[in-house]
């Protein structure tokens, strides 16, 4: 039974005339011997007296379960012509609720003022029948099963349920300026921005308050957005946001008042890689539990600009673990560590001397690489989620730009050259009409080098991905598979995965075939990823669709 068991028999009993557990209300003319009051009459809707209606006088600031035993309030029953009477009342504004004899009409009216020295004549008012109110409440709102909603100066309220839903299935038809949300912390907020007016026999439904805007995202996997026909679940959709779509002066200077949700109800968890509301752009990651494929209709919703000061952290990270990912770096910090997105917190570092430079990528922001020295390493991944075991099972992904075809390879990002790497390269650099590969490559003791590639093109954002699984890979480029056959390169080496992982370079020079020096890169590098999971066509097209620049999957609506 709840806590406030003895408030809500209280606050129960007003709906009636007779008064149990102590909860009596006073009834007119029964607080003060000044003579002033109201008076006025009730009639039926085929226009008969309205004899037997209960009537109450509430000020107007009256809450029913906080107020049920400490505040006056006054009760009339009307007569056989349909009039009421309230005396000897204390002056102030109240609010006066009438229900017929059977609670099956009712009458609300509002703004009423009582002086000391006269008696308010109302206007002669017609029952009618009731109307329903329905308020839910965004998850990440403050309530819980203690919160209640209540329209003030009545005794109509109902507690939040489970489902964060505030349901008032009798309320008098008219208009409302305000019906208040009251939290177990005893703190009362107006839940409508605007007046909300309810229609006899007609619901009203007041969705997620606090958050003053909202609009919808559709998901488009429809041939006329990704084209993706198979389903894809716990997948990080992309959601750029600038000027043209967006007006940052609606929510909080780094958009922390954002909100995601599914069917209105479930929160999703999301992450804002960038936020520049001076600028007008930014970057956010929201996890989607399951996106359709051949589906234009599907969506999410978002929701800013909240009047609360809270701050709602997020549970579940976009890129979780549980959902296969290892290892993921935006490369868009401002400062010296480059931070991943996953909770396994494997952070990179670079030296002062050759560190990456910050600039525009595909994705916010990037790094640019010298093709001399820059690197960035991750410190204790020698061992742990990044490395995996021979013939293991995982997915590689990054977006890179290369920035000149000079005969030279270049490495992506490496746990050792003789484990796992990304890479751009040539199969007969001397040659002059040699253009450059896309390399993926594991290694193993028995089999050495097993590299997929294909061509790749220069000064173009490339989304490059390799896949492992059963002892089979596949090299993907802009999401299209390329090249699943495996080229066996054979030599006295045995496999090292002791290293940690590194962007923009192995983690010691390349001695054989030929030695090659560290292969520094040379170009841009974003959004790199490493899973633990060998990631299907489907995924990895959605990624590209959604990600390019002219994102074929999102569209705001």
């Amino acid at each position: 039974m709840r806590p406030v068991l003895s408030i809500l028999l209280c606050a129960a009993a007003i709906l009636g005339t007779v008064m149990q557990n102590g909860c009596t209300p006073n009834i007119a003319g029964a607080t003060t011997e000044t003579t002033n009051g109201a008076t006025g009459s009730l009639r039926n809707s085929d226009n008969t007296p309205a004899a037997g209606s209960i009537v109450h006088l509430f000020p107007a600031d009256f809450d029913p379960v906080a107020d049920a035993e400490s505040r006056e309030f006054f009760t009339d029953t009307t007569d056989d012509k349909g009039a009421f009477r309230f005396s000897r009342i204390a002056a102030g504004q109240y609010v006066l609720l009438a229900r017929s004899s059977d609670n099956s009409a009712l009458h609300l009216e509002i703004d009423i003022d009582i002086t000391d020295t006269s008696i308010t004549s109302l206007t002669a008012a017609t029952l009618d029948k009731a109307g329903s109110v329905t308020a839910r409440f965004i998850p990440a709102a403050d309530v819980d099963s203690s919160s209640y909603v209540y329209v003030p100066g009545t005794d109509i309220f109902t507690f939040v349920e489970p489902d964060r839903t505030a349901r008032f299935s009798a309320v008098p038809p008219g208009s409302f300026k305000s019906i208040i949300l009251s939290t177990s912390d005893g703190v009362k907020r107006n839940i409508i921005e605007s007046e909300v007016t309810v229609h006899p026999d007609d619901t009203v439904t007041i969705d997620h308050p606090f958050w003053r805007y909202s609009r919808a995202i559709i998901l488009n996997t429809s041939s006329s957005g990704a084209g993706v026909n198979e389903t894809v679940t716990r997948f990080p959709v992309l959601v750029r946001l600038d000027n043209s779509n967006f007006d940052f002066t609606e929510t909080v200077p780094d958009g922390s008042d954002i909100l995601f949700t599914r069917n209105g109800s479930v929160m999703l968890p999301f992450e804002i890689e960038q936020w520049d509301g001076a600028a007008g752009h930014a970057e956010l990651w929201i996890t989607v539990d399951t996106v359709f494929g051949n589906n234009d209709t599907q969506a999410i919703d978002m929701y800013w600009g909240s009047d609360s000061e809270t701050i709602y952290p997020q549970n579940t990270p976009v890129f979780d673990t549980a959902s296969g990912f290892a290892g993921v770096w935006h490369l868009g910090d401002d400062g010296a560590q480059i931070k991943d997105a996953t909770p396994n917190r494997y952070d990179g570092s670079s030296p002062d001397s050759a560190r990456p430079q910050r600039a525009q990528g595909i994705i916010g922001n990037c790094r640019t690489f010298d093709g001399v020295n820059d690197f960035i390493t991750m410190p204790g991944t020698a061992d742990g989620k990044l490395d995996f075991p021979e013939s293991g099972t995982y997915t590689v992904s990054a977006w890179v730009r290369l920035d000149t075809a000079d005969g030279v390879s270049h490495c992506i990002v490496s746990k050792g050259y003789e484990q796992y790497y990304l890479r751009s390269t040539y199969i007969e650099p001397s040659l002059s009409h040699e253009k450059p590969l896309w390399e993926f490559v594991e290694f193993s003791d028995s089999k050495k080098w097993q590299a997929s590639n294909t061509p790749a093109t220069v000064d173009e954002w490339t989304l490059v991905t390799g896949v492992r699984q059963d002892g089979r890979q596949m090299l993907y480029v802009n999401g299209v598979p390329v090249d699943s056959s495996v080229d066996t390169w054979t030599n006295a080496v045995s496999r090292i995965d002791t290293n940690d992982l590194f962007i923009g370079r192995f983690a010691r020079p390349v001695t054989v075939p030929t030695p090659e020096g560290y292969c520094p890169f040379k170009g841009s590098i974003d959004e790199l990823r490493i899973l633990g999971t060998a990631k299907n066509a489907a995924w990895i097209r959605l990624c590209y669709m959604n990600q390019r620049p002219d994102d074929r999957l999102v569209e705001l609506q």
